[in-house]
């Protein structure tokens, strides 16, 4: 019976260990929720280095609170959807049905791209 509660207790630990590391992908402890601040921007072939982006710029934002729905806004419009996961990669699917971007996070850094188009670039980092 001492040896049942031992195994028990065993396995209950590892599963608590094995639910507590399952985050996906490489990206260590940082998540599509976290709060993202613009570092760098190329469109086509041009790059411009950002630093303190305040909130009121016209500088592109991406947030997404609940890990499904996005706001993107660039030049002063706001932008709404919502994206899926597939092996560490996000597809931001646009309210509007005009765009989709690709999303995918490395490190402390998220890399936005339109989807099936090299013009356009934009690096956040981790706030």
């Amino acid at each position: 019976m001492n040896k049942k509660i031992r195994l028990l207790c065993s396995i209950l630990c590892v599963m608590c260990l094995l639910v507590g590391c399952g985050s996906s992908g490489s990206s260590g402890n940082v998540s599509i929720t976290d709060d993202w601040q613009l570092v760098e921007m190329t469109v086509n072939g041009k790059t411009e280095k950002f630093k303190d982006v305040s909130p009121d710029s016209l500088a592109p934002q991406f947030s997404c609170t609940d890990g499904t729905n996005f706001t993107f806004s660039s030049n002063g419009k706001s932008h709404s959807g919502t994206l899926t996961e597939l092996e560490g990669v996000y597809t931001l699917n646009y309210n509007d049905g005009t765009k989709t971007m690709k999303a995918k996070i490395s490190g402390n850094r998220l890399t936005l791209t339109m989807a099936d188009s090299d013009a356009m670039k934009l690096i956040f980092e981790t706030k």
